[in-house]
């Protein structure tokens, strides 16, 4: 049945309506019963006692299903809820909502149980055997205690034992090891620091050294060129020597022993430069000083020797300033050698210029390493004056064309040039002048004296320069730095200072 437009619902209309969904509603009501109806809105007429609405509602509560509108409406949830709900009581005073002094300043602390039995039972109840449980596991804890006290002090006394081997002469062997077992010793245990063993291994039994002090030194560089230690391991050998307790010598007071004392880092730093500058300076002497039997030996030695040296000092075995102040103070004592002996000098400078990164960030030893290059560049000024006076020689403005043609003394004239302009650009402050005069017996304070430049026979931009595309820019940035230094120079001078 369709309604006309603006007619209005009557009797009739709804009669008519009803008789037209009869055989509908009629197979519905066989399946649900006689008094099912429809629950639609537009069976709702005004003269119908809202018969649909009271049907479906029945309907619902023969089915056991709780409908919507059978709740009164304060009790009518609005949204459903999708998270979990609240299944813990609430009460009105409870423990976690105080808010007293104690509890703003501590917050809330779950009380902790003294038993995990506890968390297995409801309303569990202390046991009246607390205060005999907590008696017991004192007395344990004391009982442990001892036991470990006692184990401690057996273990000190088995290890004083096992020290005390040899009272007269600890670190040594026992008297009846003959030299011969000492040398295989020797050999053995470098034969296994070259091979794969490990550190910890060897550690357990150090080889058999020298208790003379002075001839230690010596004789660990003679066994590590000996058997070609590679330098990383050569460097855990000396730091090994350095603090092992039987290479550390022992001060006696009578006839009781003191106990060993083992020295601090910066003495071990300061024991090791003394030890490497010692050798260096034997082994520069006998450089100088060689002949032609003992002239490969003593090569091969300082050409083992100068990695080892140079990984020491970059891995912090020695005291890096002390180490280059002492060495700096060799190669002054070495710059003054004839023309027809430059090995040892040049062989001494190239080893120094590796570490030239170094001494431009310390201005005295800068200033100090300047001086000696500009005094050995006067002295070959000077040497080669006075050969062309006895020639008679024409003057060139290249004075240093003869040694650069000398195989000899060409790395002696570029390496000095290098060191000198490194200065002049990464430490200028080392070249500035001052107008402080002392003694020239006095080599350090002497050296600091005036400014290094005033020694050179020449500008510092005029030295030679190794061919290559920087060299422009490298002169042009000494330039700039010059300026710098001659102008903080006359502002010393003008200040007086």
């Amino acid at each position: 049945m369709v309604r006309k437009k603006g007619a209005r619902p009557d009797s009739s209309g709804a009669e008519s309506f009803q008789a037209d969904s009869a055989p509908e509603l009629s197979g519905l009501a066989a399946f649900f019963g006689p008094s099912y109806s429809c629950g639609f809105s537009c069976h709702r007429e005004a003269d119908v006692d809202c018969s649909c609405r009271a049907a479906a509602s029945k309907m619902y509560k023969n089915l056991g299903v709780t409908s919507w509108h059978d709740n009164k409406p304060e009790k009518r949830v609005l949204a459903k809820k999708r998270q979990v709900p609240d299944i813990y009581p609430q009460e009105l005073k409870q423990e976690e909502d105080s808010l007293s002094p104690s509890r703003l300043k501590q917050g809330y602390a779950l009380p902790v149980p003294n038993y995990e039995q506890e968390t297995l039972f409801r309303e569990f109840q202390a046991p009246k055997y607390d205060k005999f449980i907590d008696d017991g596991l004192l007395k344990c804890g004391k009982i442990i205690t001892s036991v470990m006290t006692g184990k401690n002090e057996a273990n000190n006394k088995m290890m004083s034992r096992q020290r005390s081997v040899n009272k007269e002469a600890p670190g040594q062997p026992p008297p009846y090891i003959t030299k011969q077992d000492k040398r295989e010793g020797k050999q053995q245990w470098f034969v296994d620091l070259n091979t794969l063993k490990s550190f910890s291994q060897l550690a357990r039994r150090p080889p058999p050294l020298t208790s003379d002090l002075s001839k230690r030194n010596q004789e660990c560089f003679d066994l590590l060129f000996e058997f070609r230690v590679p330098p990383p391991k050569a460097i855990w050998f000396l730091k090994f020597i350095a603090v092992h307790p039987q290479t550390v010598s022992t001060t006696s007071k009578g006839s009781k022993m003191k106990q060993t004392e083992f020295p601090g880092r910066d003495l071990i730093l300061a024991e090791q430069s003394k030890n490497f500058i010692r050798v260096i300076a034997d082994i520069v002497v006998k450089l100088n000083d060689f002949s032609s039997a003992e002239s490969s030996k003593v090569i091969a030695f300082w050409n083992y020797l100068v990695p080892v040296f140079k990984h020491s000092f970059e891995d912090g075995l020695v005291d890096r300033q002390d180490f280059l102040m002492e060495l700096a103070e060799v190669l002054h004592s070495q710059s003054n050698y004839p023309m027809d002996k430059p090995f040892a000098f040049r062989s001494l400078l190239v080893f120094y210029s590796h570490f030239i990164c170094t001494v431009t960030q310390n201005v005295i030893l800068a200033r100090r390493v300047a001086h000696v290059v500009a005094n050995r560049i006067r002295l070959y000024k000077a040497e080669l004056d006075k050969c062309r006076k006895v020639k008679n020689a024409p003057e060139t403005e290249a004075w240093y064309q003869d040694l650069l043609a000398c195989q000899h003394h060409r790395p002696i004239i570029y390496t000095l040039t290098g060191i000198l302009h490194a200065i002049v650009i990464e430490c200028p402050q080392a070249l500035i002048w001052n107008s402080f005069q002392v003694s020239s017996n006095q080599a350090l304070p002497h050296q600091l004296c005036g400014s290094p430049l005033d020694v050179l026979p020449c500008p510092p931009e005029d030295l030679p320069l190794p061919p290559g595309p920087t060299k422009d820019s490298v002169v042009r940035v000494l330039k700039s730095k010059l300026t710098e230094i001659k102008r903080r120079s006359w502002g010393v001078k003008r200040n007086g200072r």
